[in-house]
């Protein structure tokens, strides 16, 4: 398609997305036998904490109690271990979030099936969720277990304005500190007060199962969460799909009293998941799984694999819940997104874990704020990582935490078994091709304000026209995606042309 007529008045401006990320460094942190990491938060002196649990008694790990424990680590910004500490009792004890609180002490949540030690008022039967505060320098000043006679998991932790705090994870129980189950697995949140006091507690669900693996306060004082349902009844409307054999992300808006404003289940007709739900500046949401509902259909689209595996997934909804965009990731075959960030000039950067034929490792990447995918890439040797949280930098990076197997002495402060695991990215080169459904994008698409325009191929020069083949845009480029001021366009539909051909549609809005 060749393009004659002169370029329109209106100026519209573009630039180049940043290059590629590399490891700046990275660390191993344990003993002997167990550790893993579930949670990474950067700390007020610009350092991290992170919080998973350590079955060691030796190496870094300190004070174990019997079993598995608590185990929260304080760091500096290069990685050097600054504290550590065990938390529980004689059973299993495990933590998957951590926060540092307004006072500059952290408060952590997860799962005991003890009753002793530092736990107390474990309600007996299975697991409680247990919620520990602490010091800034890690001295426990008070805990307490929620839950009843059944069994209870804590996933999610947030301090809320008036100084308390917000739980959530899943129940079973209809007793204890457990009112309204709707059947089977509940997402269970919790407000407590600033030492640890149920101020309200609710269940959120339909008639098989629901859990909650993130939770917030919004910028409006209410509350988010996210997660996953196969419910089809009771608070879940909308589940995608034939019946409850498949599953989809599940975000929830709340009042700050916990009353339902809107829910949205996200997904296509097979199985979606996970649900790890951040607010995002523009007073939206981006929720993160994994979907494979192969050829797309429902909110899926761009599915790279087949249904015997899944893609990656991120799905961006408008503050009210409405679906903007959403994105696959596909590197090695089989993706699956634990945990976002966003980063101060609105770049998302994510983390979990890829497979391909039973060979584990890590994934990282980066989504832009307009919903094109930058880069993704795996990391750990011989199938051996996962990367569950990450924590945006300075750099306009992030730095991803989680658990490294099978580093055959490569990796330093590496003693054996599974370890604590935290990679600090920068910018540099060396990430792996992705796989993508299509050489070209164009998101969003359609476009308010801005427009990313994504290649495969190096892209050197980029043209917009309108249906009357009229230029009204051109570009000259020499990077793999790039941003375009499109506000000046009138709303209607236009084609990109990148690097001579390629064509794609874009809407403008």
């Amino acid at each position: 398609m060749k393009f004659i007529i002169p370029i329109l008045a209106f100026t519209l401006s573009a630039f180049c997305a940043k290059a590629q990320p590399s490891i700046q460094w990275q660390q191993c942190y344990g003993g002997s036998n167990n550790e893993q990491c579930q949670s990474i938060r950067q700390t007020f002196d610009g350092g991290y904490v992170l919080a998973g649990w350590a079955y060691s008694t030796d190496g870094e790990v300190t004070g174990n109690h019997g079993g598995g424990d608590f185990w929260v680590v304080k760091i500096s910004v290069a990685g050097a271990l600054e504290w550590e500490k065990c938390y529980g009792g004689s059973g299993y004890d495990d933590a998957y979030d951590v926060r540092q609180t307004a006072d500059s002490g952290f408060i952590v949540v997860g799962t005991t099936a003890s009753n002793d030690g530092d736990v107390s008022g474990n309600h007996g039967g299975y697991d409680d969720i247990w919620v520990i505060k602490t010091s800034s320098s890690g001295i426990l000043q008070w805990q307490r277990c929620l839950g009843g006679s059944d069994r209870e998991w804590g996933n999610a932790v947030a301090q809320t304005a008036d100084g308390g705090y917000i739980v959530a994870g899943g129940t079973v129980s209809v007793d204890g500190d457990v009112t309204g189950n709707h059947g089977s697995e509940d997402v269970w949140l919790v407000k407590l007060s600033a030492s640890g006091g149920i101020l309200w507690e609710k269940t959120y669900g339909g008639s098989t199962w629901e859990e909650a693996v993130s939770v917030q306060q919004t910028m409006d004082g209410g509350i988010v969460f996210g997660g996953s349902t196969n419910s089809v009844d009771g608070d879940v409307v909308g589940l995608h799909g034939a019946d409850t054999n498949t599953t989809d992300i599940w975000v929830v808006k709340l009042t700050d009293l916990g009353a339902i404003q809107w829910q949205h289940p996200l997904g296509g007709a097979l199985w979606e998941g996970d649900g790890y739900t951040i607010q995002t500046m523009d007073s939206g949401y981006l929720a993160v799984g994994f979907t494979n509902t192969d050829g797309g259909g429902g909110d899926v689209t761009g599915f790279v694999g087949d249904y015997t595996n899944r893609d990656g997934w991120a799905v961006k909804l408008d503050k009210d819940g409405a679906v903007q965009w959403d994105r696959c990731v596909a590197v090695t075959g089989s993706e699956f997104i634990q945990a976002v960030t966003q980063s101060a000039d609105g770049e998302y950067f994510f983390c979990g874990l890829s497979n391909f034929h039973a060979d584990y490792s890590a994934l990282y990447g980066n989504i832009s704020a307009y919903g094109a995918l930058g880069y993704a890439d795996t990391f750990g040797s011989n199938g051996g990582g996962d990367f569950c949280g990450i924590a945006p930098m300075g750099s306009g990076s992030a730095i991803a935490a989680g658990t490294i197997q099978c580093a055959n002495g490569e990796m330093p402060g590496y003693y054996g078994r599974d370890q604590c695991w935290v990679v600090s990215f920068g910018w540099g080169s060396g990430v792996a091709t992705l796989q993508e459904p299509d050489t070209l994008s164009i998101a969003p698409n359609p476009a308010g304000a801005m427009v990313e325009v994504a290649s495969r191929e190096t892209i050197t020069s980029i043209a917009i026209a309108d249906m009357l083949g009229r230029t009204v845009y051109s570009g000259v480029f020499g990077c793999g995606k790039a941003q375009i001021d499109v506000s000046g366009l009138r709303p209607g539909i236009y084609v990109v042309e990148v690097n001579g051909g390629h064509a794609g549609r874009l809407v403008k809005e």
